[in-house]
This record gives structure tokens, sequence and C-alpha cells, in this order.
């Protein structure tokens, strides 16, 4: 697992993913001392799932410098209801939805595929 730390400014986080897998994941993502965070799913062609947010309270391995991680040691849980992908278009996920998710550690976006097909871009926003 890579670890995304994303200033004020929206960061392209992904580059086309290949919504026929089984599942996509974006993450994890440093939310650490953060005041909020949003993510920008942009969806095309004709997917057909699920998005689940997941989070983590636990800490990168203590070899990781700052703004470096590997969760791969703790588990990430779901928060919150999965969100529904049922056609091409914008998804926002906002910590201000997930009651207070921003005492985690790091998150992640876990895609999972029903049927269809279709790429997936991804913006993430952490304010700090």
């Amino acid at each position: 697992m890579s670890l995304m730390k994303v200033a004020a400014s929206p960061v392209n986080v992904t580059s086309l993913g290949d919504m026929s897998q089984a599942t996509l994941t974006l993450g994890p993502i440093d939310i650490r001392n953060s005041a909020g965070w949003a993510i920008l799913l942009t969806a095309t062609g004709a997917p057909v799932g699920t998005c689940q947010v997941q989070a983590c309270i636990g800490y990168p391995k203590a070899s990781q410098a700052p703004g470096q991680g590997d969760w791969s040691s703790w588990p990430f849980v779901n928060i919150g209801s999965s969100v529904a992908v049922s056609a091409a278009g914008n998804i926002l996920l906002d910590s201000s939805n997930y009651g207070g998710a921003t005492n985690a550690s790091a998150i992640q976006v876990v895609y999972t595929k029903t049927s269809g097909t279709g790429t997936l871009k991804a913006w993430v926003q952490v304010k700090g």
C-alpha cells in the first residue's frame, strides 16, 4: 500500500481504474491531524456496483518517515453506508457524511463490481 497525503488543493490520485475488475481500492489516504476530507469519484461507461469508505485507527509502521506510511498491519473497517454506483457520473464522498471519520488515521475507498464495465478516476482533498 502506498500512502497519499494531500494538501488543501484537490489532487488526481488515480489514472483510469478498470471497473471490470472485481474490486478497486483507492488508498490508503493519510488523514492524521486533518480537519476534513473529500473524495470525488468519476465513473465512465456502464458500471454497476458499490463504493465503501473504510477507516483505520492505527499508525503506520515506525520505520516510516513523516508523510509516508504503511498501514498493512492494521485492519480497515467499513464506515457509513456503501454508495450505489449504477451509471456513469460523479460521486462525492465527504467526511461530514461519515460521522467525523477525521479521527481515523487513514481511509480508503473500495469499489466492488456487481456487473458492467467502465473506468474510474478519483480526486482527493484533505484539509489540515
